[in-house]
């Protein structure tokens, strides 16, 4: 009867688990292939550890064996050499047969596929190696219903619903559920990347990253939506995109109860609540909620606007920017007031419009206690009391407050005057209120005649 396979143990590369006695006969070579990182990397989506027990390796540790398989059917067994798994006589035995005649038994059998030809070095190996074939899924959790193909990845899975960590870093604590993901956890602390890129040179912690790298120089997007056809890199990154179609958000707040179909997400959403922003930029010390508003910002401070229009050409700092300026061209005001008609291309700009019709100012000002309907309206208003003048004249180096009052200062620079009024004379203005006031006085002037 063949014995039932358990969990593997991952092995240390650097302290390996003794090898059992039958093991010890095989002359092995001290030199790693080149390919051993990868193997054990491979081996942790499937291989398991179950503690106490020394267990035969799973299929994946076969994969790239570097010695020349026989050509033996599946189901029989290796021919008997002097080796003996049963009696410690025996194995005493081998061990004297071996130093009296040391290239006895070292000739490797091995176990063939007859399905994809691979070939392995043990039967039950090859039996585990057919439920891949089979999709045989024998083992079920009885909590959730999902079914595995062996014993010790089912015992694995039962770590979710108990909350079971049995292995910790001993750097800085962190449990884990498998000790595959504790070695690749330590990489964080070694700085140790063995999986390098060939093309670009960077290298990563697990070699399931460098597959995915590896689809940024090939353009491969192997996952696909089969409802709009938009196709990911990553399978993550669809099954986030699946819930566009399905309205699921299953990450809710904990506070306000708003929900989420992403969790990074929710825990950037979070911070609004806490205040917490984590992200400072080094060059103004500006801080942010979240990793991807500091790259943003740092935009600003660099000049890059990777973003151009393909009509005008105009650059912007962000995707959404260009998304929202593209509906200038093609006059596309999707976001309509139920109460008016009144139509928008943004609707942050449909939200403020909104709140001319209900009166709400929800933004008040926690210095003076002024309110107004749009949060833009605010953060400009502070700095009236913070006497913040972000925007800066290149040629001058006078600032303002608002952008708007640099647009109009730079025209006293370049001499630009866009506004015109014709009536008895030509007048040109250089900003929309100054011609907003001479347009007013021109037509007092009118009636007094």
């Amino acid at each position: 009867v063949t014995p039932e396979p358990s969990l593997i143990k991952e092995e240390d590369p650097e302290h390996p688990e003794p090898p059992l006695i039958e093991e010890q006969r095989e002359e092995k070579p001290n030199v790693k292939p080149e390919s051993s990182w990868a193997k054990e990397e491979q081996k942790m989506e499937t291989l398991i550890e179950e503690q106490g027990e020394p267990a035969p390796p799973l299929i994946k540790e076969e994969e790239g064996d570097p010695e020349p398989p026989l050509n033996e059917e599946p189901n029989v067994k290796p021919e008997s050499s002097t080796e003996s798994h049963t009696g410690t006589k025996n194995s005493l035995s081998h061990t004297r047969t071996k130093k009296s005649r040391p290239h006895c038994g070292t000739k490797k059998k091995s176990f063939k596929c007859d399905i994809c030809g691979k070939s392995l070095k043990k039967n039950y190996t090859l039996k585990k190696h057919y439920q891949t074939h089979t999709g045989e899924r024998p083992f079920t959790c009885q909590t959730c219903g999902k079914s595995f193909s062996s014993k010790g990845n089912l015992n694995i899975h039962k770590r979710i619903h108990t909350g079971e960590r049995p292995y910790s870093c001993q750097t800085c604590g962190k449990t884990f559920h498998q000790i595959g993901h504790l070695n690749i956890h330590k990489r964080i602390h070694t700085g140790e990347r063995p999986f390098p890129c060939q093309t670009c040179g960077k290298s990563f912690y697990k070699i399931c990253d460098l597959n995915v790298h590896k689809r940024t120089h090939t353009g491969e997007k192997p996952f696909t939506c089969q409802i709009c056809g938009k196709s990911f890199i990553r399978s993550s990154q669809l099954n986030v995109h699946r819930r566009i179609h399905t309205g699921e958000r299953p990450f809710p707040c904990q506070t306000c109860g708003r929900s989420f179909s992403h969790l990074g997400n929710l825990n950037v959403h979070r911070r609004t609540h806490t205040g917490e922003r984590p992200f400072p930029c080094q060059t103004c010390g500006k801080k942010f909620r979240s990793n991807r508003n500091l790259n943003v910002h740092r935009r600003v401070h660099t000049g890059e606007r990777p973003f151009s229009c393909q009509t005008c050409g105009k650059s912007f700092f962000q995707i959404s920017h260009l998304n929202v300026h593209k509906r200038t061209h093609t006059g596309e005001r999707p976001f309509s007031c139920q109460t008016c008609g009144k139509s928008f291309s943004r609707i942050a700009h449909l939200d403020g419009h909104l709140r001319t019709h209900t009166g709400e100012r929800p933004f008040p000002c926690q210095t003076c206690g002024k309110c107004f309907s749009e949060k833009s309206s605010l953060k400009v208003h502070k700095r009236i009391h913070t006497g913040e003048r972000p925007f800066s004249c290149q040629t001058c180096g006078k600032s303002f407050a608002q952008i708007g009052d640099l647009t109009v200062h730079r025209r006293t620079h370049t001499g630009e005057k866009p506004y015109s009024y014709r009536l008895r004379c030509v007048t040109q203005l250089s900003s929309f209120k100054t011609f907003f006031q001479y347009c007013c006085t021109m037509h007092c002037k009118l009636c007094l005649n």
